[in-house]
């Protein structure tokens, strides 16, 4: 991936092992179905979904994980404290490539995160 500009979630998947691309897709259909409108981009050469012109979350690679980026600070810290098993680092969390994506985190950080940018978006429309 070197030198290589990410155009797009896709051509990101399709660089990546087969067994990252297997989780990358399913970690791709969740955020879509529970955030049909968030709009993929590519942001320091990572796919990232943004809804209500905010970043929602992100995924990414490592050798050995797969990353989900939460993208809210305020948000990992508290589930840091509630998930003390998780692996994280930062707002990022990682799940090992092999095992079951735990879903059920996954979409409550999705959810949250939905209602964290659609509260941002209503005070930016106060405020104009």
């Amino acid at each position: 991936m070197l030198g290589h500009s990410i155009q797009n979630a896709e051509e990101y998947i399709e660089l990546q092992t087969p067994a990252h691309q297997m989780i990358l897709r399913e970690l791709r259909a969740l955020i879509h179905t529970l955030a049909p409108r968030a709009e993929e981009v590519i942001s320091y050469q990572i796919p990232c979904f943004k809804l209500d012109d905010a970043f929602l979350v992100g995924m990414g690679v490592t050798r050995k994980f797969c990353s989900f980026y939460s993208m809210s600070r305020k948000l990992a810290d508290r589930l840091r404290q509630e998930w003390p098993d998780a692996r994280m680092s930062g707002t990022t969390f990682h799940f090992e490539i092999g095992k079951s994506l735990p879903r059920e985190r996954i979409e409550l950080i999705i959810r949250e995160r939905i209602a964290e940018n659609a509260e941002r978006a209503l005070l930016k429309k106060k405020r104009s």
